[in-house]
């Protein structure tokens, strides 16, 4: 890692600690890209980082493309082993506002592969570490986008890299890095629990999206494979325990695929489900997401709007708080779902 790395520099060649005070500014506020261009310290500590990181660059990550549509922006990366990873910036426009946020991947490929997902056609290739996932917020910064909030949403499962996902938290809410709000921070999981727990305890206040998709087990399985190891029934459980302690809203993530788990039925039995959690039952909010069709992908279709409003009718009658997610991108294949 890069920010030990330099800590180790500055020790062994005596460096007073201010040194990388002035070094977090220039990369992470200041944007810049090459340790070159640090003036603030000398030449001869800046060529002592270069050797030691065998790089000038001061990101883990190389661009190799870019797509763009009217509000997002698709980076393809390429880490240091050659293995490749997406990442999406959004910009958002509600009430005459604007603010951007940030899709980031916490692994290359995946490895649990759901049904749906184009990733998981991949199978997993590597887990990143904390700078890799936090470079991905870095190369924005250095462009000069002010990213307000960020989604563990793009390839992989975090919690399946729950580690390296907690050191890349700690970088990006650090003041001295980012100083991004943990409650500006969403991590979405299939369900992970050992992840979970772990999220859970070091950063309680960081938002936790649990995709559900179905509720019922048996079709949540044909769904996704991880319903085997990782049962709806127990990931409740500890999502209860969370809500319990944080007093903090738990998302669940319900896909909405064309004829397969867009129904009345599942809203309705979605909605018992949610009310069986107890007192606290009202701190799950529903995350309605439209499945967007892929190339690779021909076994699922967009739902209708009917069917949408439908689902929607259920939920709201119900009380059950929802949102549709808004969906940029689907144009460059950056969208959800």
């Amino acid at each position: 890692m890069k920010i030990a790395k330099i800590k180790e520099v500055l020790s062994d060649t005596k460096i007073p600690k201010y040194a990388f005070d002035q070094i977090a500014l220039a990369i992470y506020k200041q944007g810049v890209t090459d340790f070159n261009e640090i003036t603030t310290i000398s030449k001869d500590l800046r060529s002592k980082i270069i050797e030691r990181l065998e790089t000038s660059s001061t990101s883990s990550l190389k661009k190799i493309s870019e797509q763009q549509s009217k509000q997002s922006q698709k980076i393809l990366f390429q880490l240091n082993s050659g293995e490749k990873i997406e990442t999406v910036r959004m910009l958002f426009k509600p009430d005459g506002k604007s603010f951007e946020s940030a899709c980031i991947s916490s692994q290359s490929g995946c490895g649990l592969g759901c049904s749906f997902c184009a990733t998981g056609m991949i199978g997993f290739k590597q887990n990143l570490t904390g700078e890799e996932i936090s470079d991905q917020i870095l190369y924005f910064t250095s462009q000069g986008h002010n990213i307000h909030s960020i989604s563990f949403m793009g390839m992989g499962e975090p919690l399946a890299n729950a580690d390296n996902v907690i050191d890349a938290i700690n970088i990006l809410t650090n003041k001295k890095y980012f100083g991004i709000s943990p409650r500006h921070i969403s991590v979405s999981t299939v369900g992970i629990i050992p992840g979970l727990k772990k999220l859970s305890e070091t950063h309680p206040q960081v938002n936790i999206t649990y995709s559900l998709h179905s509720p019922y087990p048996r079709q949540r399985e044909e769904i996704m494979k991880v319903e085997k190891a990782f049962p709806a029934t127990d990931v409740l459980t500890v999502s209860d325990e969370h809500i319990n302690k944080t007093n903090r809203r738990v998302f669940l993530g319900h896909l909405l695929l064309g004829d397969v788990n867009d129904s009345q039925k599942h809203a309705n039995d979605l909605v018992k489900l949610i009310r069986s959690r107890g007192k606290n039952c009202y701190l799950y909010h529903v995350n309605l997401i439209k499945y967007h069709p892929c190339p690779s992908l021909i076994k699922y279709v967009k739902p209708s709007d009917e069917a949408v409003k439908s689902f929607e009718k259920v939920l709201k009658i119900n009380n059950i708080s929802y949102s549709v997610r808004q969906s940029f991108g689907e144009d460059i294949f950056a969208a959800c779902g």
